[in-house]
């Protein structure tokens, strides 16, 4: 019987094994296309400062009178904070974030109501 052989190699160095690694990729987000936008013209995001240090201004126009809820999520798509669920009127609205626990990294805004979802990239240093 022949024994299977692996190279692996570890950023620093290659070595030859015999030993079998099972391995599990998780699903990283890398584009707003990839969280299911369902109208990406409706709320018209803004966020000020971006890039952030952890606290930012977020600004969407709300299409009409309704819920609305606006997220935070990180790139394996997984909510990190829900940052405002409640009732607005229509027009523009604003919402303060600050975010003193975050790690520095790429995360994603989500505003949605119950016809539109669009989503802003917004970095955190």
């Amino acid at each position: 019987m022949q024994e299977n052989i692996f190279f692996i190699n570890n950023g620093t160095q290659s070595f030859a094994s015999n030993v079998i690694f099972k391995v599990f990729i998780k699903k990283i987000t890398t584009s707003t296309k990839d969280l299911k936008v369902k109208d990406a013209n409706v709320f018209n995001i803004n966020i000020y400062l971006n890039p952030s240090d952890g606290q930012v201004v977020i600004e969407y126009l709300s299409p009409s009178n309704g819920k609305v809820k606006v997220e935070m999520v990180d790139v394996s798509g997984e909510k990190i904070q829900t940052i405002f669920e409640g009732t607005t009127t229509e027009g523009t609205q604003k919402v303060l974030f600050v975010m003193p626990d975050i790690v520095d990294g790429m995360y994603f805004i989500s505003v949605e109501n119950e016809k539109y979802k669009n989503v802003k990239t917004i970095f955190i240093e």
